[in-house]
């Protein structure tokens, strides 16, 4: 019992953890403060990913890429893992990837704020990146609930884009580009197979989504109230209270959790009923 010690039973180990990933192969990834820890459902033993509590090192752009063994972990936001075994987090307003034992800067960290054109994510200043999720094809998609800004970024060439907002926070006007839609604290976000993207908004009450085909933004869930309506009703007739977790299956149905209850409900895609 205490600290996780290397090659520690998990079920033993007290752990200070913030968010969890779970690859294919049932190895679980789950980080907090002062590191990022692994273990595998199958041999649940507990050992170091990444992190050193005696460091406060991190990836900067005049360093972007530093051993794992002297980076900093300081309450990850968020963590993700794509196909090829990169793990991808969010701290210090800095999107970092885990790969080959390197901590890698993918965006945040410089001074300048991003735009709808393409530019170089390491050299940008993020204001408060807050959650990520990743398509099979290589993009990363961010909410930044300070700027109001969802952003897209190519794994591969570490360029960025805005990919939904305009930086005014308001209720914006669906059915149009997302780019031209106000939004306001985007925050949850996740994906589809056929690369739609959803995501919630804080003070607007909402999960939006976002077409993958023409950029297209619509209403998928909630009616701008606050007060929680309950199950069996349609997802826009639905009354949402910050969603701040999201998670979408093989076929299409949308979980998601809000603050203040402590249950999750689930959209179903065949019927758009919440259950």
């Amino acid at each position: 019992v205490g600290a996780p010690k290397e090659n520690m039973t998990a079920t033993t180990a007290e752990i200070d953890t913030r968010c969890i990933w779970i690859d294919s192969i049932g190895t679980i990834y789950t980080a907090g403060y002062p590191k990022i820890w692994v273990m595998n459902i199958h041999h649940p033993y507990i050992n170091t990913f990444a992190g050193d509590a005696s460091n406060n090192y991190i990836p900067t752009p005049n360093q972007p890429v530093i051993p794992l063994s002297i980076l900093a972990v300081f309450d990850p936001l968020t963590i993700w893992g794509d196909s090829i075994g990169s793990l991808y987090c969010i701290q210090y307003g800095r999107v970092l990837k885990i790969f080959n034992g390197s901590a890698i800067l993918v965006a945040g960290g410089g001074s300048n704020g991003p735009d709808a054109t393409e530019q170089y994510g390491p050299n940008l200043g993020l204001s408060d990146p807050s959650r990520l999720w990743g398509d099979s094809i290589g993009s990363l998609y961010v909410t930044d609930q300070a700027s109001h800004y969802v952003y897209r970024i190519n794994a591969t060439s570490l360029t960025l884009r805005v990919y939904a907002g305009t930086g005014v926070p308001s209720f914006g006007t669906s059915n149009t580009p997302a780019t031209s839609c106000e939004l306001s604290r985007p925050y949850a976000i996740t994906g589809d197979t056929n690369g739609n993207i959803y995501f919630s908004e804080l003070d607007n009450y909402v999960i939006r989504r976002v077409a993958y085909t023409d950029g297209i933004i619509t209403l998928y869930a909630g009616n701008a109230n606050p007060n929680p309506t309950g199950a069996l009703l349609p997802a826009t007739s639905t009354g949402l209270n910050e969603v701040v977790s999201l998670w979408m299956d093989s076929h299409g149905n949308l979980y998601y959790l809000e603050k203040q209850l402590s249950f999750i409900r689930v959209i179903v895609k065949s019927s758009g009923i919440v259950f």
